[in-house]
């Protein structure tokens, strides 16, 4: 597989967070909430608003009881984009959440304002029936009524199958593998997946990965920086590889595309399910990574910081590459 550098991408807005919409289109946010569309390929179109800032934020504003509210500093707003359920989940601050439909059915809708967890992971099922948000707690909404329902239990990370509405959990310091059918939210069914090793830290998981064919897991981890690959059917272990980019802060999956992010201390590194091996050299100065679709166009962000509320001030926007997978 070949990795192509397609294109600098130079926004009309300040970038804070960028997610695709399909794969010739952005979705871009902005230090003031606002939420614009900007198509990338063949080249790029003039951003289009999508929503005004004030329509995000006022439901915010409205559930707290205030004239106005501005987003949370540091990488705040962030962006969960699905095509297939029509909507851009925006997350301003904490576990503050709205769901923006892309279709023209009304405004911004606010789905949670609780607080405490600083950048939680945000996810669509791939059927886009559901919304994860993993945080200290996991919480599941229904993509068609925004019902949600807290998941009982430690797996504080997560992952969803490649085809159906179930949830992957890991519990790190016992390692133990959990699924949850999520069908039913009502009556969820869950059901043990074996276990991984141990750690001495929730912190020393960084994120799991499921590949397109539902039969193999990734699992990055810290002390030491390694990925696993495991068979999930019956569970065991088949290879363990070293990072050399420094510490791994995160897991980005490509889908579809047999590829998987790890974003780390020196840049972002590809590697292939299969081959587990690298298919690309370290991206430098890179902090995030955020895949199309297909998974075989991704963007990279640099950020100067993503601390909420940094020691010295900085510029929350963020510089964005396009780039190109090809076989």
């Amino acid at each position: 597989m070949k990795i192509e550098r397609v294109r600098a991408l130079s926004f009309e807005v300040d970038a804070v967070d960028v997610a695709f919409w399909d794969e010739d289109t952005l979705l871009v946010t902005t230090p003031s909430a606002e939420l614009w569309r900007v198509a990338v390929k063949p080249r790029m179109q003039k951003a289009e608003l999508v929503f005004a800032a004030d329509q995000i934020l006022g439901p915010v504003a409205r559930a707290l009881g205030k004239a106005m509210v501005s987003p949370a500093s540091g990488g705040y707003p962030r962006l969960a984009v699905s095509s297939k359920a029509g909507v851009a989940a925006v997350n301003t601050h904490d576990m503050v959440l709205l769901a923006c439909p892309l279709h023209g059915e009304g405004g911004p809708r606010l789905l949670s304002w609780s607080w405490g967890q600083y950048y939680p992971r945000i996810a669509f099922s791939p059927d886009a029936s559901r919304l994860m948000v993993c945080a200290d707690e996991l919480v599941v909404f229904d993509t068609g009524s925004w019902r949600w329902y807290p998941m009982h239990g430690d797996a504080n990370i997560c992952a969803w199958h490649p085809r159906e509405p179930w949830l992957l959990g890991l519990e790190p310091t016992t390692g133990k593998l959990r699924w949850s059918d999520l069908q039913d939210m009502d009556n969820p069914r869950t059901w043990s997946a074996g276990a991984l090793e141990p750690t001495q830290s929730d912190d020393d998981v960084v994120g799991i990965a499921i590949d397109a064919t539902g039969e193999r897991l990734v699992a990055a981890y810290r002390h030491p920086n390694r990925i696993e690959w495991w068979e999930l059917d019956p569970l065991h272990r088949v290879d363990t590889r070293p990072v050399q980019a420094g510490e791994i802060f995160a897991l980005e999956h490509g889908g579809e595309a047999g590829l998987f992010a790890a974003v780390a201390e020196f840049g972002v590194q590809l590697w292939g399910f299969k081959s587990r091996e690298p298919i690309s050299d370290v991206i430098p100065n890179v902090s995030e990574v955020r895949f199309s679709p297909s998974g075989l166009s991704f963007a990279t962000l640099s950020r100067a910081s993503t601390n909420p509320y940094p020691v010295a001030s900085s510029r929350v926007g963020c510089a964005s590459i396009l780039w190109r997978a090809s076989m």
